[in-house]
């Protein structure tokens, strides 16, 4: 078993559905009419306010979006060892040129930033990048953080029902349970930003067998 597993955070969307009570006591029927009305344009102003909100929540998270017309797409890969402790933290940005610019504005807080498709080069200012593709094309590169994401991972491995340590499954025989528990730290305002998390194991077919799960497939 590697010791190093790689967790792919993706931003999910969550969407509240708000329901209002359309009761009016001791009302005509015009009154009530009226009151449902004013009660079903108040929650749909609710819904888009919660769904706004949730959506500033996420991009703030993630840091994707767009920047001066140019969509930004953001994939976080996070390096752990096996008990889910963070090692190293790659980021890969997509720019997705479709006005064919040859200047590209960016802003990035990533360090180590380097080109992984392509012959775009780049000048930074600060946290200001300015990427020149002579052919108009996407712009793909990578950078790593120090910034914590904002899904933890807890790896727990227990061998034969007892809690040993990931070093000491080596070369061993028996049943084997992996627990892996996700911690959620990341609140916009009094919400947590709702994400997905997708975790990858990798058994040999030689060694492992009666492989079961829950909650996954």
């Amino acid at each position: 078993m590697k010791n190093r597993l790689v967790k792919k955070l993706l931003a999910g969307t969550l969407v509240l559905v708000m329901v209002a009570n359309m009761t009016a006591c001791g009302k005509t029927a015009s009154d009530s009419k009226a009151a449902e009305t004013d009660e079903s344009q108040e929650t749909e102003v609710t819904e888009v306010d919660q769904e706004e909100m949730l959506s500033r929540a996420i991009t703030a998270a993630v840091g994707s979006g767009s920047t001066d017309g140019i969509e930004k797409e953001e994939t976080v890969y996070v390096f752990t060892d096996a008990s889910g402790n963070t090692q190293n933290i790659t980021v890969s940005n997509w720019l997705k040129n479709e006005d064919s610019l040859t200047a590209v504005n960016d802003n990035t807080t990533l360090s180590d930033i380097k080109n992984v498709e392509g012959d775009a080069t780049y000048d930074a200012e600060g946290s200001n990048l300015t990427w020149t593709s002579e052919d108009g094309a996407d712009i793909y590169y990578q950078g790593t953080t120090t910034k914590q994401p904002p899904v933890k991972a807890k790896f727990t491995y227990y061998l034969n029902g007892q809690e040993v340590q990931p070093e000491d499954l080596a070369n061993k025989e028996g049943e084997v349970k992996i627990h892996i528990e996700y911690e959620n730290t990341e609140k916009y305002n009094d919400v947590y930003v709702p994400f997905t998390a997708v975790t990858g194991i990798v058994f040999s077919n030689e060694d492992v067998s009666g492989v079961s799960i829950d909650n996954g497939s």
